[in-house]
């Protein structure tokens, strides 16, 4: 189970260049497995860094020449203006997502699977977008197949899918408590009788395909039936 927080940190680098106190967006994401209910591990989602390069500059200035003029004689000074190329320190601010480089390393060396990967990558994006996280299955508190107080129990340790609530192990109904057992068939029930939603789609695609071929029955039927009755009209002698 995934928790997105965004909150603002004190931008110190921005801080020092304005004199002031500025601020950064920062977000991070607090992993946990289904039902479990005390350790949730802290990673850095979003994050501000600034990349110092050196580039170089053209600078202009003017510069003091003592000259004669040509018309008195005399030594004046003039103005001229120059270009100077010197070499200068830049910083770009740049956003980074240090979460998703970790978990690209795990997926790289095989410790995180490609279905985790995407989970966690869809997610933050959903959050960025929203602010909320996507449900991954159908939504628990949707579901009429148990009270509103079991739950929100069960959503408050992260079960909030009705497929995650029939998954649940003993460690996870232990912590819901009585009645888990008794929601868990109901949600494995559930799930038979509704199937997924794409078991369902494809019911509803047979079924048009079973219609269709059943109409044009019909109709091969119908053109049977009229092409015998003209027949027997023509054939039929005059009285």
């Amino acid at each position: 189970m995934l928790r997105f927080v965004r909150i603002a940190e004190e931008d110190r680098i921005a801080s020092e260049e304005t004199g002031q106190i500025e601020y950064k967006d920062v977000v991070k994401v607090y992993v946990k497995a289904a039902g479990d209910t005390k350790c949730e591990v802290p990673f850095l989602a979003k994050d501000v860094i600034y990349v110092i390069k050196n580039t170089v500059v053209d600078v202009k200035t003017e510069i003091t020449r003592t000259v004669r003029d040509p018309k008195t004689g005399e030594s004046i000074q003039v103005q001229e203006p120059v270009t100077e190329r010197i070499e200068k320190e830049v910083r770009d601010r740049v956003e980074i997502n240090p979460w998703l480089i970790q978990l690209k390393d795990k997926l790289r060396d095989g410790f995180i699977t490609d279905q985790y990967y995407d989970y966690c990558k869809r997610a933050y994006e959903r959050f960025m977008a929203s602010e909320t996280a996507p449900v991954d299955g159908a939504p628990l508190a949707d579901w009429r197949g148990a009270t509103e107080a079991m739950k929100k129990k069960a959503m408050d340790i992260g079960v909030v899918t009705v497929q995650a609530l029939a998954e649940m192990n003993e460690e996870t109904m232990q912590n819901i408590g009585m009645g888990a057992r008794e929601m868990k068939r109901k949600a494995i029930q559930w799930l038979e009788a509704n199937d997924s939603p794409l078991k369902a789609a494809s019911k509803i695609v047979n079924l048009e395909e079973e219609n269709k071929a059943l109409t044009e029955r019909l109709s091969m039927l119908e053109r049977a039936f009229n092409e015998q009755q003209a027949e027997k009209k023509v054939g039929r002698p005059r009285k």
